[in-house]
């Protein structure tokens, strides 16, 4: 005879209310999401480097900018 209120084994994903959904559920491709993710970490500095200084200076004054009309 087995008991009726067993609980659940530890090793499951919790209920999907309090957890963010997988790529999978979103309908999207982990390999895709996978790359992504990659990109992301190289981030700012490789198109900091492929930029001329020019470039970056125009950028940085414009964030400069918006950060002073803020106050």
């Amino acid at each position: 005879m087995t008991p009726t209120n067993s609980p659940s084994p530890s090793w499951t994903l919790p209920p999907a209310k309090y957890r963010k959904p997988t790529p999978e559920e979103q309908g999207k491709d982990p390999c895709a999401v996978s790359l992504g993710h990659r990109g992301d970490l190289k981030g700012g500095k490789a198109q900091a480097a492929s930029m001329t200084p020019t470039r970056r200076a125009q950028i940085a004054k414009a964030a400069a900018k918006a950060r002073w009309n803020k106050r």
